[in-house]
């Protein structure tokens, strides 16, 4: 088939052009010489699993350390979508359902950790009228989170690994009986999604374009929420805000060491 020549010669001069114009337009918006790109990791070759662990020298000085954390917690702040951090709005604590154990006391709590948004949790008092050391407590990926009971109770007492029956059934609220006892007041609070804290799915949401251009994620909302029970428990008049520990296994261990790396408020931290 034969074309026209002179359609022809026009639409190669169009096509002409549109790449000069393509190609003024690339260079109006280059930042660096043209074959030279940005130095950013995103740019170089992918990890994958066979790679070397990322290296790290550890800091040797307070003050190395102290650079060095600064760092690290703005980069885990920046991941999670906290930067800069969001205004801390009135928490509003609720307090409530007092139960008298004895020795000690467990309430129920709830709290907005942004306006519409509710952390909920149990509070556990021991007697007297302290100050009192304050741990927070997250817990991890147990069925039904803080209100876990344990479907393997008679093997852990039968291996002694649990001493009381009380402790192998619920052998997360024993941790914090034994806090109360020992002189702490304990905050233990529901991850997003779990027990009565289930407004928004725990592996759900966050997932859409506006939320991922603003960097918000699910992480975030739980850093916010440990950050806010922080705010919570120091709060409390019988407790010292001066000591303040972290403590939480398996996921809750996750969120103890996310929390502090991002707060400097606490004394002590043991994630598990």
């Amino acid at each position: 088939m034969r074309f026209p020549l002179l359609p022809t010669l026009l639409l190669a001069l169009l096509c002409s052009f549109a790449a000069i114009d393509a190609r003024a337009q690339s260079d109006a918006l280059r930042v660096s010489p043209e074959g030279q790109v940005p130095d950013d990791s995103r740019l170089g070759p992918l990890r994958d699993l066979n790679d070397q662990l990322h290296p790290w020298t550890p800091p040797t000085t307070r003050e190395a350390w102290e650079a060095e954390a600064e760092r690290i917690r703005e980069q885990v702040l920046v991941s999670v979508g906290l930067w800069p951090m969001p205004e801390k709005t009135p928490l509003e604590p609720v307090i409530h359902g007092l139960i008298d154990r004895g020795d000690y006391t467990v309430e129920k709590v709830y709290f907005a950790s942004r306006p519409g948004h509710y952390v909920c949790g149990s509070l556990y008092r021991p007697k007297g009228a302290g100050p009192f050391p304050g741990v927070l407590c997250p817990h991890g990926h147990w069925a039904n989170g803080r209100f876990y009971v344990a479907t393997d109770a008679a093997d852990q007492m039968a291996s002694d690994a649990e001493e009381f029956e009380s402790g192998a059934n619920s052998p997360l609220q024993a941790r914090f009986v034994q806090l109360a006892r020992m002189g702490c007041v304990v905050f233990h609070y529901d991850m997003v999604g779990y027990a009565d804290s289930q407004a928004l799915p725990h592996s759900e949401g966050y997932g859409d374009v506006a939320a991922q251009l603003e960097l918000q994620c699910l992480m975030g909302l739980q850093t916010w929420n440990s950050i806010r029970a922080l705010d919570f428990i120091q709060s409390l008049d019988d407790v010292d805000p001066s000591r303040i520990g972290v403590t939480g296994a398996s996921g809750g261990g996750t969120q103890t060491f996310m929390l502090c790396a991002v707060d400097d408020r606490p004394t002590a931290a043991f994630p598990a």
